[in-house]
């Protein structure tokens, strides 16, 4: 599946709609994801004894990033899993409900049988 855009097409569209030039964007989109791994490395299995998640990074624009434990499980197949790290990214409202509007009539448990009657 194709992306709606690119990292290409985002540092493009970030340059465009300020001063800075693409190679800055670039620079910050790069220090950006590094500082989140870097993040992510460290703090993911810092956890309390009483907690199952943490919070990584608040941003109000954007959200919040947390780690959560997984703690150590049977499997599908019987196998024992050990105990992992899953990290989440939680948008916050602005982005998540951004196009509400343009869903707002939209029914979820509507039946679907005439979507194929839709011209492309």
């Amino acid at each position: 599946m194709k992306p709606l855009l690119s990292q290409h097409d985002l540092i493009s569209e970030i340059a465009k709609r300020s001063r800075f030039s693409k190679s800055d964007i670039k620079i910050i989109l790069d220090n950006f994801t590094e500082l989140l791994e870097d993040l992510v490395r460290e703090e993911s299995n810092n956890f309390d004894d009483n907690s199952d998640s943490k919070l990584l990074l608040k941003s109000r624009g954007l959200g919040n990033l947390y780690s959560q434990r997984i703690k150590e499980r049977k499997g599908s197949k019987g196998e024992q899993l050990p105990e992992t790290t899953r990290v989440v990214w939680r948008l916050s409202e602005n982005i998540r409900f951004a196009g509400r509007d343009l869903n707002e009539e939209f029914d979820v448990d509507e039946d679907f049988e005439d979507l194929d009657n839709i011209d492309n």
